[in-house]
């Protein structure tokens, strides 16, 4: 099965695949745990800030995401005993 992607980011009809029916995961093994690029976004918003200071974008848009997207695998991904994911 292939890796591909659309240009903008989103899964391919063999990525995903239409029928659904028994399939919870999306069928290519390289992207299970790609949840919608949050991870990548925030990074882009952070290096926003880092380039143009600019505290309002930080307070209004990056911080609420990127604090969104931590709260996601922080719930998806419980830590172990000893404080690795």
């Amino acid at each position: 099965m292939t890796c591909s992607r659309y240009i903008w980011g989103s899964y391919t009809p063999v990525d995903y695949g239409c029928d659904r029916v028994r399939q919870p995961d999306v069928a290519n093994p390289y992207m299970w745990h790609h949840f919608e690029g949050g991870i990548e976004l925030s990074h882009m918003m952070l290096r926003h800030w880092d380039h143009t200071g600019d505290q309002s974008v930080l307070q209004a848009y990056t911080l609420p995401w990127t604090d969104a997207v931590l709260e996601f695998y922080d719930e998806h991904y419980p830590s172990c005993a000893n404080g690795v994911s």
